[in-house]
């Protein structure tokens, strides 16, 4: 079992932005960089760490990345691996981990610090959005996948794309 060398900060969060970049995609990294810029401002927020999952092309110089207050690293990965963001690497010094795409552009650095005082109320748990659910059609005779909670609010599964969680859930991965 992996054990924090740190002790880990309570009252702050490391983002992990994982970068899934795929050769049919050309402009993901415009996409990171405004979530890079939306989420820079969260008062929670202690540092960013960009998963490069790129395995055919480098991630561009830091010259090139966005200016923001707040400390920024980019961690080049071996394999292009959906888990790789579940990694307990040695730069996250906090408790709470928010994980999310890059190209979760439409969230705001306040959304996110609500998300993080709802994890904080309840750590043991992953907090995110947007949830999913699925509902039988009866029309075509299939399952649809609803992502809009409808009156009977109830979720099925949750997606990573945008999710807190405590780090020492994942110190055994």
């Amino acid at each position: 079992m992996l054990k924090l060398k740190k002790k880990t900060k309570k009252n702050q969060v490391k983002i992990i932005v994982k970068n899934a970049f795929k050769k049919t995609i050309l402009h993901r990294l415009d996409s990171l960089f405004q979530v890079i810029k939306s989420v820079a401002d969260a008062p929670s927020l202690s540092k960013i760490l960009i998963v490069w999952n790129n395995q055919i092309k480098s991630p561009p110089p830091m010259s090139e990345w966005p200016t923001i207050s707040k400390p920024l690293k980019i961690i080049r990965t071996s394999a292009n691996l959906l888990t790789n963001r579940f990694y307990p690497f040695e730069e996250i010094t906090t408790e709470a981990v928010l994980s999310m795409d890059d190209d979760i552009v439409m969230l705001t650095s306040d959304e996110l610090e609500f998300a993080y005082q709802v994890w904080r109320e309840f750590p043991d748990r992953l907090v995110g959005f947007p949830s999913r659910t699925h509902v039988w059609n009866n029309v075509s005779q299939n399952w649809r996948y609803v992502w809009k909670i409808m009156f009977f609010c109830i979720t099925h599964f949750f997606p990573t794309n945008v999710f807190y969680f405590h780090i020492f859930s994942v110190l055994t991965f």
